[in-house]
């Protein structure tokens, strides 16, 4: 039984469904439901939106996102989209504590006054903590992890990562620049196409394409996660998403395509990205969170 609170710390007492103090959800989602009632979510709160999606070919929805505005709880945007590993034992639990403890723990330090890539960095550890936590003698859940925060009025946003969960910057009509990749996956095909051992062409097209080499949960060993702030010219939308949305249109200008109009209306484009993989497939969860800059 939780005594203090994952993401924050905080005392909670034994009947607690939420934490009082960061609002972060202490109770499990019921199993009953194969979907854990997350089939499909969405979430559209002004400039930052998302949407998360089973997909057509799996039981249950082992993504995860987490969303907040600026308020009470937070002074800026904060997103996080995590990717429940399905090779181990409730990953969609894995998920679902890994997004919301990030995006409470990333708020409460940016509320402290830390910087952003500390709070961002923050996050992203007690996320950790909070996936190792939930290990037992089933054995040890687990998830990817890719997080973003801007402060209210725009500027640098700071990107937070582990794992092949994604984020993108797409521009909107008269920004500067081409689209473009933030993040670098922690993956075996990352890996062999960084070392000039295959192409990418080779690598994607491998048996190994898709294992990742760092990840959140008690077995993940001594791993580091990766935090980057980039300045980024506006108008447009950082993307985050999980490999379910990516493996349709890995490349930036590709998934930029099924994101028209992101930095006007981000609930739009989420739901038009979503439904581009289920069109193309849906063979995997899907997950899109938009952030307008």
């Amino acid at each position: 039984m939780l005594t203090t609170c994952p993401a924050c710390a905080d005392p909670i007492g034994g009947g607690d469904d939420y934490c009082e103090n960061c609002g972060l959800r202490l109770t499990p989602v019921p199993t009953e439901d194969p979907g854990g009632g997350r089939d499909r979510v969405e979430a559209a709160l002004g400039p930052l939106a998302g949407v998360s999606d089973i997909g057509l070919r799996h039981r249950r929805n082992e993504d995860a996102m987490a969303l907040l505005t600026p308020g009470a709880r937070s002074p800026a945007l904060v997103g996080v989209v995590c990717d429940g590993v399905s090779s181990a034992p409730r990953s969609d639990d894995a998920a679902l504590v890994a997004a919301e403890t990030g995006a409470a723990e990333t708020a409460r330090a940016l509320r402290e006054g830390a910087p952003a890539g500390e709070a961002a960095a923050a996050g992203m550890t007690r996320a950790a903590g909070a996936v190792a936590a939930l290990a037992d003698a089933s054995g040890a859940p687990a998830c990817t992890y890719v997080a973003a925060c801007m402060p209210e009025g725009g500027g640098p946003v700071t990107v937070a990562w582990i794992g092949d969960s994604r984020a993108y910057w797409i521009p909107g009509a008269g920004a500067p620049g081409p689209a473009r990749l933030l993040t670098r996956d922690d993956s075996w095909s990352a890996a062999m196409v960084e070392g000039g051992v295959l192409s990418e062409e080779e690598a994607e097209n491998s048996l190994y394409a898709h294992a990742i080499t760092a990840w959140l949960g008690a077995d993940s060993g001594e791993v580091e996660g990766h935090v980057s702030t980039v300045a980024l010219q506006g108008p447009g939308a950082v993307v985050l998403c999980t490999d379910g949305l990516w493996n349709y249109a890995p490349a930036a200008e590709d998934l930029a395509a099924l994101l028209p109009g992101a930095e006007r209306d981000p609930a739009a484009a989420a739901r038009a990205a979503v439904e581009a993989a289920l069109e193309a497939g849906g063979s995997d969860n899907v997950t899109v969170v938009v952030m307008a800059v």
